[in-house]
């Protein structure tokens, strides 16, 4: 069997605090996985952290293109075509 390793997290925005204060919480567990047909041993990272903000601000940061624009900072950008990005995204608009 091969190995590879899976790490996996959530990025957010909009908080109070600074953020080493927050005392990240990491797990990490061995995993099989199938990688183009080929069964292989995986690790899989669990990282979180309990963010001191009211759900309904987390929420309306997750609806926008803002936290969009976060997330992919330095990977991708993105680029509105015709009219501007919105400033949040609405169910069927998008």
């Amino acid at each position: 069997m091969k190995n590879l390793v899976v790490f996996l997290g959530i990025l957010g925005m909009g908080m109070n605090v600074n953020a080493q204060k927050l005392n990240p919480v990491a797990n990490v567990e061995p995993v099989i996985i199938n990688y183009n047909g080929i069964e292989v041993k995986a690790k899989k990272l669990t990282v979180h952290s309990v963010i001191p903000m009211r759900i309904d601000t987390a929420w309306n940061n997750v609806k926008s293109p803002a936290l969009l624009k976060f997330v992919a900072k330095g990977m991708m950008k993105f680029k509105s075509v015709g009219s501007p990005l919105p400033k949040q995204w609405e169910v069927g608009k998008t």
